[in-house]
């Protein structure tokens, strides 16, 4: 059907609807006359749709499906990874019928990665490529999701550099006043560097001695105890007009970069400032806390990130070396008789 505009002159037409945007493009026909437009929209819809994608295309799926799907569930940092994933890698590699992904294919691909990229990098690009087609098969675009046999590559052990508090000291004396603030905070809850410079006035509760973690990475709320450090550190805030945010007075960069300085000033090699989330967790741990507490406390969607802990619990090196109690230590019976105390 061709037709008319008010607001403008000549014969229009409309085309195939948008897979991914949802809308039926309006289209000026070329033609002047009524007939002949509608003979140009017919090649044009015909043209259309020669170039829609397959419905187990991958990107077309993204598109449709995946990617508003990741929108509530990823932090905005995580999306942008994960979009640099797909555009980068996947779609290059995987793009056309998902139905044409086989387990040969993602081994070739794996291999090949491995030889550029470090074990964690490519395990992260295939559990991506793994999640899009979970989704497709639940979808009913695909039949099979070809990950059964393959192993992915092995994640490397979780980094855990913690601080002794007299080197703690140390990098404090090497910071501004506002930084220092900001660095007590982080090493007195185990928050990440996001979380604490979003968090706003309204997130605090004196009363009950908490603050809510309502931007988190896993995009899940959490509660933060506040003990007398982290209170006093409030206190010590300058409230903005105008500004919710508690540390408005730095941004991500430049919190970093102050503290990369200051830990170099004080001599101390190999600390960054989210080793300060790890000095938390591992004293915590040390203490005596148990690992589901420890998820709790820094957020952990999964366990396995808190493992890395468990070496730091005097009961779990107790525990471990208890199973072999007198299986090696029988010295007495293994002297020759005359040797042997009476």
């Amino acid at each position: 059907m061709v037709y008319r505009r008010k607001d403008a002159t000549g014969w229009w037409f409309r085309g195939v609807k948008d897979p991914v945007a949802g809308k039926r493009p309006q289209v000026r026909a070329h033609a002047t006359k009524k007939g002949d437009a509608a003979i140009e929209q017919a090649r044009f819809r015909a043209d259309q749709l020669s170039k829609v994608p397959a419905e187990d295309d991958l990107f077309n799926f993204i598109q449709q499906v995946f990617a508003p799907e990741q929108r509530s569930n990823l932090s905005y940092r995580s999306k942008v990874r994960e979009l640099g994933i797909i555009n980068d890698h996947l779609v290059p590699e995987f793009g056309g019928p998902m139905s044409a992904i086989t387990a040969e294919k993602i081994i070739c691909y794996k291999n090949a990665r491995l030889e550029k990229a470090k074990p964690d990098t490519v395990r992260k690009e295939l559990q991506v490529l793994k999640h899009i087609l979970n989704l497709a098969q639940r979808f009913k675009r695909i039949t099979h999701v070809p990950f059964a046999d393959i192993k992915l590559p092995r994640a490397a052990p979780g980094r855990v550099r913690w601080i002794q508090p007299q080197d703690f000291t140390k990098i404090l004396s090497k910071l501004d006043e506002r930084y220092r603030l900001a660095v007590v905070f982080l090493i007195n809850t185990g928050c990440r560097r996001s979380e604490m410079l979003n968090l706003c006035w309204s997130d605090l509760d004196f009363a009950k001695g908490i603050a809510i973690i309502r931007k988190s990475k896993t995009n899940t709320v959490r509660y933060v105890r506040m003990n007398e450090e982290v209170k006093t550190v409030i206190k010590a805030c300058i409230r903005k007009v105008g500004e919710e945010r508690i540390f408005w007075f730095t941004t991500p960069d430049g919190l970093s970069w102050a503290f990369r300085q200051a830990v170099s000033r004080a001599g101390i090699k190999d600390f960054r400032l989210h080793d300060l989330r790890h000095t938390f967790a591992s004293f915590i741990k040390m203490s005596g806390q148990d690992i589901d507490t420890i998820a709790r406390l820094l957020g952990h969607a999964d366990l396995r990130m808190s493992q890395r802990y468990t070496h730091l619990s005097p009961e779990f090196l107790r525990k471990a070396t208890e199973g072999i109690d007198g299986m090696f230590g029988q010295i007495d019976s293994a002297k020759p008789e005359e040797e042997r105390v009476n």
